[in-house]
């Protein structure tokens, strides 16, 4: 048993031996996460919702039996009734022993006009459009946290790079330097001081290598994606149009409050009739007890009350109205942050593109200004320093600006 398990877990987990992209990651998301199987569930509800619906009253047979006692005969009169759909029959076995039957068939012409039932599957087909909905945007918020977990584990990735060049430059200065330095050329501070940069770079570099494990094991247990032995491809730039991601923004969830608001409408017109209408049953019988037949016409109608159901129903569907339109311009509102952000992660990633060109020139003259005496290795290590920082600063915002054309992309899809 235990072996059939751990080879279940194998195969539903996805497991790589090469290198993976960010794009295949986000289509094994759409086929394998755990929110399909919550859809497929509200599915089936759904359809047996409607099964249910649609039998109206034809949904199983209807029994009922009353006795009663009198004092008079000093004997019990008993009366059972069988009905489904408009059919029913219904025998009586009355104090005398005397036992008769009635058979007939009942309709109300209200519902014939416009039943619940009728109301209720028309609101859940709508229902069941929401349902696809909020799946979509399930997935879709699975997908971002896939984006961002990516993109914190490349960001790592790249800085633990930096910083390994960082250490096999450092190792050849330190190596050149100690020998300056047993010559007697240069003093011990600036040999302390890159040996100190050095042991600092390996810290950093042994804790970002810990890190990185850390999110392997998060793509595991948070997406079920085993990506032991496995290399993830660089984020790369998507060739899309700004504008077109930004207009279909928000789309899904004001498509799904526009349905909400239309349950409710059907719901409100429903009950609306429901009070209005009165309730007019005709029905034909034959009772065995006389042999005769009888035409049966009823009518009842509540006057002069308070309909609650109907008046919270009013106030329901005025505030998913008022919450539409805040919603519409919120999403608006987020379409113009959206240009705002995106400009913005542009901007950073070629500010500091530039800053770390700038730095590596500031270096090449620092290393060199220091090789003519002029300057010492503290100036130079300065220097270095900034130009790592700049690096890393340049590759995290790369992938800030990348991930988020992804999440664009992501929220866009219809």
């Amino acid at each position: 048993m235990k072996r059939i398990l751990y080879l279940a877990l194998l195969i539903s987990s996805m497991a790589y031996t090469k290198t993976v992209t960010l794009d295949s990651l986000l289509n094994h998301v759409s086929t394998t996460s755990y929110q399909n199987e919550l859809y497929q569930i509200r599915q089936n509800n759904n359809k047996t919702r409607e099964r249910y619906y649609k039998l109206d009253t034809w949904n199983g047979v209807d029994v009922s039996v009353n006795s009663r006692y009198s004092d008079n005969e000093d004997a019990w009169q008993t009366t059972a009734r069988a009905s489904i759909g408009p059919f029913y029959v219904e025998g009586t076995q009355d104090y005398d022993n005397d036992d008769y039957a009635t058979f007939g068939a009942e309709k109300s012409v209200k519902d014939l006009i416009y039943s619940r039932s009728k109301s209720q599957l028309k609101r859940l087909d709508m229902t069941k459009e929401i349902d696809q909905i909020s799946y979509l945007q399930d997935i879709e918020n699975q997908k971002i946290n896939l984006v961002n977990l990516y993109k914190e584990y490349k960001t790592a990735e790249l800085e633990l790079k930096i910083k390994q060049n960082g250490i096999r430059t450092l190792n050849s200065e330190v190596s050149k330097l100690q020998t300056s330095y047993n010559l007697g050329a240069i003093p011990e501070i600036e040999l302390r001081t890159a040996k100190t940069s050095l042991n600092n770079l390996s810290l950093e570099s042994k804790v970002l290598e810990d890190n990185l494990d850390k999110i392997k094991q998060r793509f595991l247990y948070d997406f079920n994606i085993n990506l032991a032995n496995t290399s993830l491809a660089d984020i790369t730039a998507k060739n899309v149009k700004l504008d077109e991601l930004v207009q279909r923004y928000g789309t899904k969830e004001l498509n799904r409050q526009n349905l909400d608001i239309e349950i409710t409408k059907e719901s409100l017109n429903y009950l609306t009739y429901d009070d209005k209408m009165p309730e007019i049953k005709l029905g034909v019988e034959r009772s065995t007890r006389n042999n005769d037949n009888r035409v049966v016409v009823s009518f009842s109608k509540k006057l002069f009350g308070t309909n609650i159901e109907l008046e919270e129903e009013k106030a329901s569907l005025e505030e998913k109205e008022i919450r539409y339109r805040q919603a519409t311009r919120d999403n608006e509102s987020e379409k113009l942050k959206i240009y705002n952000t995106y400009n913005g992660y542009q901007k950073d990633y070629e500010i500091n593109i530039n800053r770390a060109n700038l730095e590596r020139q500031k270096y090449d003259i620092k290393l060199m200004e220091y090789s003519t005496g002029s300057i010492t290795y503290l100036d130079v290590m300065e220097s270095f320093d900034n130009y790592l920082e700049y690096q890393v600063a340049a590759e995290r915002a790369k992938n800030n600006l990348y991930g988020y054309v992804y999440e664009l992309m992501i929220r866009g899809e219809l």
